[in-house]
């Protein structure tokens, strides 16, 4: 049968990563901050990246999950930059900007696919 796969390799849990702007949502700050994303089977994750910090870092200061099971729908908003992540909960839609269309149609692509398979239980 061969060899066991290799669990820890990150193909197995991470589906795609990159930078993104996030929209911050407190009332004391607002504009866009830049994160890292890492989209995962069931999560996309999202981290503060520190400049000072070099190569070691790999992905960043952990800064919130958001459940794919949340997202009704992702879209490209009209400038072709904005990606919007619409809520079941009707909550107001988790707002991301890439930096290139080309970018955010990808992203768009590939949550749309796995919130897909989240909702029909193909994400193991």
């Amino acid at each position: 049968f061969g060899e066991p796969p290799n669990l820890t390799h990150p193909a197995h849990y991470m589906l795609a990563a990159g930078s993104l702007g996030k929209a911050r949502d407190g009332a004391v700050r607002t504009g866009v901050a830049s994160r890292f994303f890492v989209l995962g089977k069931r999560d996309l994750f999202y981290f503060r990246r520190f400049k000072d910090k070099g190569p070691e870092q790999l992905f960043g200061e952990p800064r919130g999950r958001i459940p794919l099971s949340w997202i009704s729908s992702v879209v490209v908003e009209a400038d072709g930059l904005g990606i919007s992540l619409r809520r079941l909960d009707g909550e107001r839609a988790i707002q991301l900007v890439a930096h290139s269309e080309d970018s955010a149609q990808d992203w768009v692509t590939v949550l749309s696919a796995q919130i897909a398979n989240v909702r029909d239980g193909l994400d193991e």
